[in-house]
């Protein structure tokens, strides 16, 4: 038995490795550590700044902002005055018995939009919707349908067979930025 064998079995040494394996996960690291930076100036750069307190609108088939919200596009910070009765976008009807979360995202000139992410079934996890580019996410207004499908625009959030919820995201509450977005489930 060598003097590298006995260190070895006592765990005072590791095994050995060819250098090629050991640049091989230094480069996987550095590839980890890069992605987690690029998610970071994202949010930094295309981000939400605190909660903008998403509600449902004082008029029928809107919602609102309750609060002033600062956020930044391309690294440019915004502010928004709190605003009611915004219409949500256009998308395709949400079928009976399913659960869809609609993403709720500001641009430079202030305009509030909404973007459907895929139906599921009612009791199964939904996942939003990637943020648009040049966008900043203020959050998400989750809906439930339970006997009657649903259309953004124009079915009312507080019909009786709408159950919304709405969350609110901001860099400095909840990451804000389109790749951390993606990996939160509801």
């Amino acid at each position: 038995m060598t003097v590298r064998d006995t260190l070895l079995d006592k765990g005072l040494v590791g095994p050995r490795t060819t250098l090629g394996t050991d640049l091989a996960a230094a480069e996987a690291d550095i590839q980890t550590i890069e992605a987690a930076y690029n998610k970071v100036v994202d949010g930094l750069l295309n981000g939400c700044f605190g909660s903008a307190g998403l509600a449902e609108g004082t008029n029928a088939n809107t919602f609102k902002t309750v609060n002033d919200v600062y956020y930044t596009i391309a690294g440019v910070m915004y502010k928004k005055a709190a605003t009611d009765n915004i219409a949500m976008t256009a998308a395709a009807q949400q079928a009976d018995a399913t659960k869809c979360i609609y993403l709720v995202e500001i641009d430079a000139n202030g305009t509030v939009s909404t973007q459907k992410g895929t139906e599921v079934a009612a009791a199964a996890t939904a996942t939003p919707p990637t943020r648009s580019a040049s966008k900043a996410v203020l959050g998400w207004i989750q809906v439930v349908n339970s006997g009657g499908t649903f259309t953004a625009g124009s079915t009312d959030l507080g019909a009786g067979t709408v159950t919304d919820t709405y969350v609110n995201l901001g860099f400095f509450t909840t990451s804000g930025h389109a790749n951390e977005v993606a990996s939160i489930s509801v």
